[in-house]
């Protein structure tokens, strides 16, 4: 499980959780914390069972670091970011520090969307 070139995640690193059945369904995968084919080592990621949101379309969270937080950063949820120029986005936007540091790119936010409370309550802990 995990792999040496992927950064251990935590509260000061901006991260990705993704849904494990999406992906996996894409025949992408994810394993511990080795990080999306896509994404590259340089993303942390996780994966979780379901977010139950999906309505058919892979859904990504892009989780802010402690400074972040600090900053006003919330989790923002992706929906459909499978086509390599989201991947390259959301790369580029935690490389320069993520919600609540960096503001979003206007790619990704074409596909941010708001999940139900019960969701956010649930996964963004």
């Amino acid at each position: 499980m995990g792999s040496g070139s992927a950064r251990a995640v935590t509260p000061s690193t901006p991260n990705v959780a993704v849904c494990q059945e999406c992906w996996a369904g894409d025949g992408r995968e994810v394993v511990g914390r080795v990080p999306l084919c896509g994404l590259g080592g340089q993303v942390p990621t996780r994966g979780v069972d379901c977010f139950d949101v999906c309505e058919g379309d892979s859904v990504t969270v892009v989780r802010p670091s402690a400074e972040g937080r600090r900053a006003g950063g919330r989790p923002c949820w992706l929906r459909d970011v499978h086509d390599p120029d989201v991947l390259d986005a959301v790369s580029s936007w935690l490389e320069a520090g993520g919600p609540g540091v960096a503001e979003i790119p206007d790619l990704l936010a074409i596909h941010a969307f708001t999940p139900p409370r019960r969701v956010r309550v649930e996964h963004e802990g």
